[in-house]
């Protein structure tokens, strides 16, 4: 995450967070669940104010950040408690395993001390990066699709570096040439260390197909990796003869290549509308889809980061949107939420108790 967009999310913090006042909505739900405590004194009902802030936090909208804000926002303490994060967490406390009122307020208060800390800390970033952020516009017309090469994608070295931009050349020309754009129009607009990220400027069209391509291969991915978790669990049984597990694993090998000509040919239908596609075309593009199947499936990430939506329609070149523009981005936000949310639940399945030996370790 750069500076701009650090800057960028304390402010969403101020006006999603302190302006809507979340903090003092659970303050209030707190207050009776802790007169609830006292045996002295009816049971006070706390439906009002729990469903008044089910509404506020299912309004903080999560998808107008980046992932790396969003996992910012979750070192901060506060991202588990806002959207549906937030409220099935508040479910948990108060409906699903209701203990008993002093427990639900101890947990309520645990909640209110997370966020507390984490607006207090976004506020001192801010206040420190007031007036020294320059906050370029991208054009109206371009969206940034951000490439993070990490895990099997990492790139640890020079050779890995030309690896991965040799793959990306390949990614980027086949989307840009199927849509008739010259691959010199995605520009690249910045690269930052750590796990490598490469922002890129493309447009709407470029990053509508792309988010296709990943939507359909997470697909793929998730199918393959159920298959590959039923030839562990067949190698677990210790069985003499692993051919069950062998023939798995070529069916997940089957599943991976059949499904890469599937969904290149599906999409090319789809952008074409059912029309001839000349050669050169159709086979620049199934290399493009082949490879960013390729660079997820070793763990590689794409994300796209979009503008705020702009209600008001003006005429000059300072980043404005008119009402197809804003369509599209709205479209552009809805296709990469759903890639999020379609990671997260992939990130479950790959987890091994493997993992957690290593965690706890």
């Amino acid at each position: 995450m750069n500076v701009t967009e650090l800057f960028n999310l304390t402010e969403w913090i101020n006006s999603e967070i302190s302006e809507n006042q979340i903090l003092k909505l659970y303050n209030a739900l707190h207050s009776i669940l802790q007169q609830n405590t006292q045996p002295s004194q009816a049971k006070q009902p706390f439906d009002e104010q729990k469903n008044v802030l089910v509404e506020a936090l299912q309004k903080a909208p999560l998808n107008r950040l980046t992932l790396a804000q969003v996992n910012f926002l979750h070192k901060l303490g506060i991202a588990p408690y806002i959207g549906s994060e937030g409220i099935s967490h508040l479910e948990e406390i108060l409906v699903k395993n209701p203990i008993d009122p002093a427990t639900a307020a101890s947990n309520v208060q645990a909640i209110i001390t997370s966020m507390t800390q984490g607006v207090e800390k976004s506020t001192v970033i801010k206040n420190g990066l007031e007036g020294t952020v320059d906050s370029k516009e991208l054009p109206a017309d371009e969206v940034l699709i951000r490439v993070s090469f990490a895990n099997d994608a990492v790139i640890a070295n020079i050779a890995d570096f030309k690896e991965w931009g040799s793959k990306w050349h390949t990614i980027g020309r086949g989307i840009a040439i199927i849509h008739d754009i010259s691959p010199e129009d995605i520009r690249i607009i910045g690269a930052s260390n750590g796990s490598i990220l490469l922002d890129l400027g493309v447009t709407h069209l470029i990053a509508s197909t792309v988010s296709r391509i990943i939507n359909k291969a997470l697909d793929i991915a998730e199918r393959i990796i159920e298959i590959r978790g039923e030839a562990e669990k067949v190698r677990t049984m210790r069985l003499s003869n692993d051919k069950i597990a062998t023939s798995l694993e070529a069916e997940a090998k089957k599943v991976n290549d059949e499904g890469v000509e599937k969904l290149a040919s599906e999409i090319l239908s789809q952008l074409n509308e059912g029309k001839a596609l000349d050669g050169n075309k159709q086979n620049a593009f199934n290399k493009a889809v082949g490879h960013l199947i390729n660079f997820l499936s070793k763990g590689g990430e794409v994300d796209c980061v979009l503008p705020e939506d702009s209600e008001t329609t003006q005429e000059d070149e300072g980043g404005t949107q008119d009402g197809s523009t804003r369509i599209q981005i709205a479209a552009l936000r809805e296709s990469f939420q759903q890639i999020r949310d379609h990671s997260a639940k992939l990130r479950v399945l790959e987890h091994t108790p493997q993992d957690d030996e290593v965690e706890n370790s």
